[in-house]
């Protein structure tokens, strides 16, 4: 035994003495890009807000405190850019409402038309376009809330009874909040709507006529809200490829899976960019619960 250890002491020294040194990596950070996303609260009104991504690289805790840690945190909403839509026909210009959100009352959207969005950050240069179909009003036969109120719990549920009158698969979206979405003039995706927080699994609801049966859809969907709340629930019909988005930022579930993060994973119709430009005609209902 005493004979075999040095021999195995020379071959580890052979060994790790062989061993090439570590090479060093240093990862380039990835450039942002232009994140978007979209509303349309009338035939009349578009808003869009416009911001960067940060990437996987970007340490969030470092803003603000004075180093360069790649994006400051001024410089992620585009405060200076040139955003337009067109028809093919006319284009109308958005005008700067705060940082990051830019809003037309101008324009005249058709149903079934095609539309082409714009944004060019001055600062940067960097230019996204987009192109979606705005889509029909979505017609719901019924909708109403319904209060399971016990003791020691209170649950509360939405419950949406509509025909399926139309060939084809159509696509579906359902937003809930407890804030009115009057009072809040911006898209969801971007971050001043309140559906985005650490629950927005909850309070988004894609679904398609799939699930129709005997050419009716009736759905349920349970909600994280309170018994004495107001319910502001927003719905529409939306396209495959906006429902695909929308799908897939749900099933993240991640807060900063949002219009200023980095959405690797999720579809985008937005060319050089981020988010997603949809355009379709959506109702409001609003409902207080505590009378039901």
């Amino acid at each position: 035994m005493k004979s075999i250890l040095p021999v195995f002491v020379l071959f580890f020294l052979l060994a790790t003495a062989c061993r090439p040194k570590p090479i060093g990596i240093d990862v380039a950070q990835a450039g942002e890009q232009i994140a978007i996303a979209s509303t349309a609260l009338d035939a009349h009104t578009v808003i869009i807000s416009a911001s960067y991504s940060i990437t996987s690289l970007y340490n969030l805790e470092e803003t603000g405190k004075g180093q360069d840690s790649g994006v400051a945190a001024t410089n992620i909403l585009l405060d200076s850019a040139l955003v337009t839509i067109s028809d093919g026909t006319a284009t109308d210009t958005l005008t700067k409402v705060s940082p990051g959100l830019y809003r037309t009352i101008s324009m005249n959207l058709v149903s079934g038309q095609f539309y082409t969005l714009k944004v060019r950050d001055h600062k940067s240069g960097q230019t996204v376009v987009a192109s979606t179909q705005y889509q029909p009003p979505l017609v719901i036969d019924s909708m109403k809330p319904f209060v399971d109120r016990r003791p020691r719990d209170t649950a509360v549920q939405l419950i949406m009874d509509m025909r399926d009158d139309r060939p084809g698969t159509d696509y579906y979206l359902m937003a809930y909040d407890k804030i009115n979405p009057a009072t809040i003039p911006s898209a969801i995706g971007s971050a001043n709507f309140a559906i985005l927080n650490s629950d927005v699994q909850k309070r988004v609801e894609v679904f398609s006529d799939a699930e129709a049966i005997d050419g009716r859809i009736t759905k349920t969907f349970n909600l994280e809200i309170g018994p004495r709340d107001t319910l502001f629930v927003q719905y529409g019909r939306i396209t495959k490829g906006y429902y695909d988005f929308l799908a897939s930022y749900k099933r993240s579930g991640s807060i900063l899976t949002q219009a200023t993060a980095e959405p690797v994973t999720l579809p985008t119709n937005i060319i050089a960019g981020l988010g997603y430009f949809s355009l379709y005609d959506s109702r409001w209902e609003g409902f207080v619960l505590r009378e039901y």
